[in-house]
């Protein structure tokens, strides 16, 4: 009686152990597939607490999950573009004035080598010019 009491409770903590980690670890093997960063929409670190392994979870545009060697050089590259990708989002751009003002915020001096710029404004129906450039 003893012995099948045991051999119950470490069947369910062995099925509850495998359900926990498939579903907090999306990789059971590395993968060589190599794809270009601009298809990857974020990734994921595994790490091997619950999971078996460290590992990168990459997931594409598409839905799949790539994963790959931590210490692989192509997963580093694609984490540093992803979090480029990632900063240049956080970026504040231009601002541009609501209706009825006339200041601007302009998001470079650059702009001004595109030669003159003109832009109209309405205020009370009528039109503005600013030149800029």
């Amino acid at each position: 009686m003893q012995i099948s009491l045991i051999l119950t409770a470490l069947f369910c903590f062995t099925t509850w152990r495998s359900l926990v980690q498939a579903s907090k670890c999306p990789c059971t093997v590395v993968s060589k597939t190599r794809i270009h960063h601009s298809n990857i929409k974020k990734y994921t670190i595994q790490n091997d607490g619950i999971c078996t392994f460290n590992a990168i979870a990459f997931r594409t545009v598409k839905g799949k999950t790539i994963c790959s060697d931590p210490n692989d050089e192509w997963a580093k590259h694609v984490i540093r573009q992803l979090e480029k990708r990632r900063t240049l989002k956080l970026q504040p751009t231009a601002t541009y004035p609501k209706e009825g003002t006339s200041s601007w915020t302009t998001p470079s001096a650059s702009s001004k080598l595109c030669g003159a710029i003109t832009i109209t404004q309405k205020r009370n129906g009528k039109g503005q010019n600013y030149g800029l450039g």
